[in-house]
């Protein structure tokens, strides 16, 4: 796997490979963020991997995909479960990946009753080439919260897997499309949206504050290793990891 990565922070997290770059995946307490990443194409077990048990993992504006010759299991795994933040990144799977799920919450289990299990998972654009077993998102029944909101999810298959119940999620304005919603080229993996993603466009819902974090995206990811300011254009924020006529012109 082919990591860049425009910043390194401190790493108080272990990725399942040596990599060229690390991204930061750093404790919140220390203020640190892991944005701007680029996880490409080789084998492996996850693109990002987390197993540490005291930090809290904050993923914003990264690009994590297979392309078209990764064959990972999940993208992004959190395997025992914490206060976790993901947040405008664009996500895509490939038909040859070894496990149809995408984004993995606490697949290990929750070892501690002193941790706080709480998934935010805020204006990320989730494509899957997998096919109609795609499972864009999995966690062990347990947490107390796991809010997933103003997503874009492109493919067939299931928000969840049966075997969490769902019991705990709370779905807010999200697009769930089996098809292109409106995207510039699926082929190029150029997720901003045009006018045609009706489905997208002024259809979120402004993100809050918890615990002194905002979930409100304030960036964009720009190809390859840079980032542009998000803004909220029109009536309210879109859908997914863009914002429509206020994206990045060029992603190369």
């Amino acid at each position: 796997m082919v990591v860049w990565s425009a910043n390194i922070f401190l790493l108080i997290a272990y990725l399942v490979q040596i990599m060229r770059f690390f991204p930061s995946l750093s404790s919140r307490s220390l203020d640190s963020k892991s944005q701007r990443a680029w996880f490409g194409t080789r084998k492996i077990k996850h693109h990002v991997g987390l197993f540490r048990r005291h930090i809290v993992p904050f993923l914003a504006y990264n690009r994590i995909m297979d392309e078209t010759d990764g064959d990972s299991r999940y993208l992004i795994d959190i395997h025992n479960g914490w206060e976790t933040y993901i947040i405008g990144n664009l996500l895509q799977k490939n038909r040859k990946a070894d496990n149809h799920t995408l984004i993995s919450y606490g697949a290990e289990g929750f070892r501690r009753t002193d941790w706080t299990i709480r998934l935010y998972v805020v204006n990320n654009t989730l494509v899957s080439d997998y096919g109609p077993n795609t499972v864009f998102l999995f966690a062990r029944a347990g947490p107390s919260t796991a809010e997933v909101m103003n997503n874009i999810f492109s493919g067939p298959g299931k928000l969840t897997a049966d075997e969490d119940g769902g019991r705990f999620w709370n779905f807010t304005t999200n697009l769930k499309v089996d098809g292109n919603p409106g995207f510039r080229s699926i082929a190029e993996y150029d997720y901003r949206v045009t006018s045609a993603a009706g489905g997208a466009i002024d259809k979120g819902t402004t993100p809050g504050n918890l615990d002194n974090v905002s979930l409100l995206p304030t960036g964009q990811y720009l190809h390859p290793l840079k980032s542009a300011p998000r803004s909220i254009l029109g009536s309210s924020i879109d859908t997914g990891a863009y914002e429509f006529g206020d994206a990045p012109r060029v992603i190369k």
